[in-house]
């Protein structure tokens, strides 16, 4: 039992980690620990079991698990939902991933060696799983709490159970900050506590903040997702069009130049088509009328406010009726039987109007039918934004500037304009030098009341901790960029969208920062058949060429140099 733990290196960091929080009178379930030269027998094992009950977790308890200096998160297993007659072969399996590729790969990139494994036999506690990090990123006299993704800011005297739990583990251990897991059952159970870096600052000017001081109850989120990077000029223009016209089911607001939404205020839905009704609606009559409003904006030539009054038109339609009706459907695969060429042809590595499409980087066009772009309402949106990107360069060419330079200018400035603001392009540099700056800050995942809630980054040196989407492999770092990666490589972006597809045929494997298992990257990656892990923070660090295993099935992402 976990009284008979002492401080042995052989029990391993997360063994002696609960021992110790048990005997501090901390709620942690009932376990059993096998030393790792312990034989297993198969009447012990039906002991433990009946003196636990069931459901059993059978955990790992390396001996460079959970403390200060290793920490090796998700690099060995954890067997869940355990019954008495699958205990010996749970057991077997923990111990064996001491020796699995990952843990093998991990320690000898680290110069690791004499590494033994205990195993935790614990009762599986039900009920909701909730993290706290004991002292908040940027806030260190708050902890940060997260259940099912949803983050809260507490303050440290906070009278919630769970704060008190999860402070009095700090205690117990020793060090501050702590990355607390509790189970919300009938009662608050403890099952892991363990040490986590100071985390640094984000950079993030707290002012920026102070808009959302007004709506204390709004939570506004960063659209990572979509848009990880900062805005350009003109592409915070569009946002603010589409806004001032309330044309979407979302609040939209640029900060800091990352975009921003919150759905407190929004105007509802004009219409939400039935799930079983959306492909008879989308081919009969919301398909072709998003077609004619999109018209145009596939003609080569058309002037800007022509071109912003159409894109306004079809975004109303795309934000208030086709999107809202698709995710209350699940995000069904409705795609045409082939894509046309005038929308591979819109196709670009972001979503802002001064990214080059594929076509004009000289990107061969991706092929009619193409993994990765089956959901036809990403299609419609490259078209509309392509098409602003057209008027904004026959601007540029009728003022004799480089288009980078017209979307670095305020789109104000640009709206109705004969010739050029006054210096033009100095003001143009400053703002491409403004988003480099933007580039470098590290945003909250959400701004509530005046504050910024961000996760930390869970990982240890050398690991980067997400979710994964299955598969294993290893290869070299390849960053996104505006041609297609070279076979064999391991492709690394802060976001996936659709229309990078033609980036990623021949990638080994993809690593993406934000984005969850239901996200554009994942399900690229699903369609390509590659392993990958998403929300994977950090993943920014990796650097060009350097080797990684992937490996997609404990959604970790191991740096396979010293570094």
């Amino acid at each position: 039992m976990l009284a008979e733990i002492d401080d042995a290196p052989r029990w391993g960091g997360k063994a002696r980690a609960l021992a110790r929080l048990r005997a501090a009178g901390l709620p942690v379930p009932d376990a059993w620990v096998i030393a790792p030269d312990e034989p297993v027998e198969a009447k012990g094992l039906a002991e433990i079991a009946a003196s636990l009950g069931e459901p059993l977790v059978v955990r790992s308890s390396a001996s460079v698990e959970d403390g200060v200096e290793t920490r090796a998160p998700g690099i060995f297993a954890t067997v869940r939902d355990v019954q008495a007659n699958g205990l010996a072969a749970a057991i077997a399996r923990v111990r064996a991933s001491l020796d699995a590729e990952p843990a093998a790969s991990y320690l000898r990139a680290r110069g690791l060696a004499g590494v033994t494994m205990a195993v935790i036999i614990q009762r599986q506690v039900q009920g909701p799983l909730a993290t706290i990090y004991t002292r908040a990123p940027d806030e260190p006299d708050h902890v940060l709490l997260e259940v099912d993704e949803a983050l809260a800011i507490l303050p440290r005297g906070s009278a919630d159970p769970a704060v008190a739990v999860a402070l009095a583990a700090e205690a117990a251990l020793g060090t501050s900050p702590v990355d607390v897991e509790l189970v919300l059952g009938e009662q608050v159970s403890l099952v892991q506590a363990r040490p986590l870096p100071v985390a640094v600052g984000s950079g993030f000017p707290t002012e920026a903040l102070a808009f959302s001081r007004a709506e204390p109850g709004a939570i506004w989120t960063w659209d990572a997702a979509h848009n990880p990077d900062p805005l350009s000029p003109a592409q915070t223009g569009l946002v603010e069009l589409c806004e001032a016209a309330r044309a979407a089911t979302v609040r939209q607001r640029v900060v800091c130049g990352y975009l921003y939404t919150t759905p407190a205020g929004a105007p509802p839905p004009e219409r939400i088509i039935p799930a079983d009704e959306l492909p008879r609606v989308l081919a009969e009559e919301l398909g072709p009328e998003l077609e004619r409003r999109l018209a145009p904006l596939d003609r080569p030539t058309l002037p800007l406010e022509d071109a912003l009054s159409a894109y306004l038109d079809f975004y109303r339609l795309y934000a208030l009726v086709l999107a809202p009706s698709w995710r209350a459907a699940g995000r069904p695969a409705i795609a045409p039987t082939e894509i046309p060429e005038t929308a591979r042809a819109a196709l670009a590595p972001a979503w802002d109007v001064a990214s080059p499409t594929f076509a004009e980087l000289g990107v061969p066009l991706p092929p009619a039918r193409l993994p990765g772009l089956g959901e036809a309402d990403d299609l419609w949106f490259a078209r509309a934004q392509a098409g602003v990107r057209r008027a904004l360069a026959a601007v540029a060419a009728s003022w004799a500037l480089p288009l980078d330079d017209v979307v670095h200018l305020p789109l104000a400035d640009v709206r109705g304009a004969n010739r050029p603001p006054p210096e033009a392009q100095r003001r143009a540099a400053e703002a491409r030098a403004v988003r480099a700056q933007q580039a470098r800050l590290a945003p909250p995942h959400r701004i509530v009341g005046g504050r910024a809630l961000r996760r930390p980054e869970v990982g240890a040196h050398g690991v980067l901790v997400g979710r994964g989407l299955g598969g294993r492999t290893s290869g070299p770092v390849a960053r996104l960029g505006a041609t297609p990666v070279r076979a064999g490589t391991v492709m690394v972006a802060p976001a996936l969208l659709p229309t990078m597809a033609p980036l990623l045929l021949d990638a080994a494997a993809i690593v993406v920062e934000h984005g969850g298992l239901t996200s554009h990257g994942a399900a690229l990656a699903r369609e390509l058949g590659i392993p990958g892990v998403v929300a994977c923070p950090g993943a920014r660090d990796l650097e060009e060429g350097e080797r990684v295993l992937v490996d997609g099935e404990a959604g970790v992402v191991i740096r396979l140099e010293r570094r």
